[in-house]
């Protein structure tokens, strides 16, 4: 009897192994989306390394590894294990991806063409024992699924991109609005469409015959896309918005300006002030003069030759005017009492872009100041730095940007953190 389970759990193995290790796990899932990973079909306790690889719109590679070991039954599940050494510690079915770190500039002849759309990329898995590789699977992960259609919109001045799901009433539009760097922000307006909101990614500078920089931007050109969404027949005219960095700066302006066109706010790493002179304008006059900002010519990395080892953070200028010159600081703030719809807040308070932490409780305080009745909401996560986006992306808080080191603050595993906490409150505040 003893010899027949023998053969039995010897055929159940050979069985098994038969064609090797396979990796499983969804096909196709949204960028935000979970995935459990399994690699099946090794032998009993065998020690692994997994990597992960990625190459991004820049054609810059991430990667990230993890070394595991399979249980008894020959299976490793990232879910439910930590690596033994690796890109990430502690149990984390996503440490693969979100842990990437910058590798190097691929070749446009090297790179692999993504068969799917802009709006999925791949993820490279391979599976080695030692050297071999013995399973390798290209999961692609997409801001946006197959029942949200793109429309471009080219009307009346407006440059954006409409990101409609599959609605059978009129709904709210969340207008996304992207930062310094300019143009739109489609892939967050895509995934916000892929959980069942219409959303405007649209674009205010560094587009066609756009401004080419956040600089004279009329208030006139929203007023423009208000009462274009106004008369779309799959939106109800109800407007919220969500706003990153100067995009942030600006969803509080409008609120301010144009209170009775906006329902909802998200303000991600907002200001409290306008940062630079003649940003926005109103009537062909600059809505509020500018914070000042202070540089120390003799000691302070702004005025110095940066590097990757020495990047530029111009935080401290900012914190620098907010103390020395509190008038002038206080003759830019933004009116936000003018606001009447609900405001969420996200801030990283390791953020070297700005001291976005503290914008918000002057936010919060100057509502307190003049008895705002309207829902207000701060979420602040001390360790995270000024890139708080999508969970589960790689991210770096040192990159180049024409030329030039910045220092966004903030570690990847806080802004990961930071990243898959304030989504889901996103995502929620949208549907309350």
């Amino acid at each position: 009897m003893k010899w027949k389970l023998l053969f039995y759990l010897s055929f159940c193995v050979s069985t098994i192994f038969a064609d090797g290790p396979e990796i499983h796990c969804v096909e196709n899932p949204l960028l935000d989306e979970e995935i459990k990973i399994q690699v099946v079909g090794l032998k009993p306790k065998q020690v692994i390394l997994i990597e992960a690889s990625w190459i991004d719109g820049d054609r810059v590679q991430w990667t990230s590894e993890g070394v595991f070991q399979a249980n008894s039954n020959g299976i490793v599940e990232i879910a439910k294990q930590a690596p033994l050494t690796g890109n990430y510690r502690g149990v984390d079915s996503m440490g693969l991806f979100w842990s990437m770190e910058m590798h190097h500039v691929v070749p446009v002849s090297e790179a692999e063409t993504d068969p799917c759309s802009a709006y999925c990329f791949p993820n490279e898995l391979r599976v080695f024992d030692g050297k071999k590789l013995i399973a390798k699977k290209t999961i692609y992960r997409c801001f946006k699924n197959e029942q949200v259609e793109k429309i471009s919109v080219r009307e009346k001045g407006l440059v954006g991109s409409l990101f409609l799901p599959s609605i059978e009433q009129p709904m709210p539009v969340v207008i996304v609005l992207t930062g310094a760097n300019g143009g739109m922000q489609t892939e967050t307006a895509a995934l916000i469409a892929s959980h069942g909101f219409p959303a405007f990614a649209l674009a205010y500078s560094g587009l066609e015959d756009l401004p080419p920089s956040i600089q004279n931007v009329p208030l006139e050109y929203f007023e423009t896309a208000f009462a274009w969404i106004e008369n779309h027949p799959k939106l109800n005219g109800k407007i919220y918005l969500h706003g990153t960095s100067r995009g942030a700066e600006l969803a509080l302006i409008l609120g301010s300006f144009f209170p009775e066109k906006i329902h909802k706010i998200v303000a991600v790493a907002p200001s409290s002030v306008v940062l630079s002179s003649n940003s926005w304008l109103y009537h062909n006059e600059p809505i509020l003069p500018a914070a000042p900002y202070f540089i120390d010519l003799n000691n302070d990395s702004l005025s110095l030759e940066d590097s990757r080892e020495n990047p530029r953070s111009i935080r401290i200028h900012r914190e620098r005017g907010l103390v020395l010159d509190r008038e002038r600081f206080d003759e830019a703030a933004i009116p936000v009492e003018g606001i009447e719809c609900p405001i969420l807040l996200i801030t990283g308070g390791a953020d070297q872009q700005g001291p976005c932490t503290t914008y918000a409780n002057l936010i919060l305080e100057r509502l307190e100041k003049y008895d705002s009745k309207i829902a207000r909401d701060h979420l602040d996560f001390p360790g995270a730095g000024h890139l708080i986006s999508q969970p589960y992306l790689p991210r770096s808080n040192i990159y180049c940007s024409e030329g030039m080191w910045l220092n966004y603050g903030g570690t990847p595993k806080d802004d990961e953190r930071a990243s898959r906490e304030s989504w889901k409150r996103t995502l929620e505040f949208f549907n309350e």
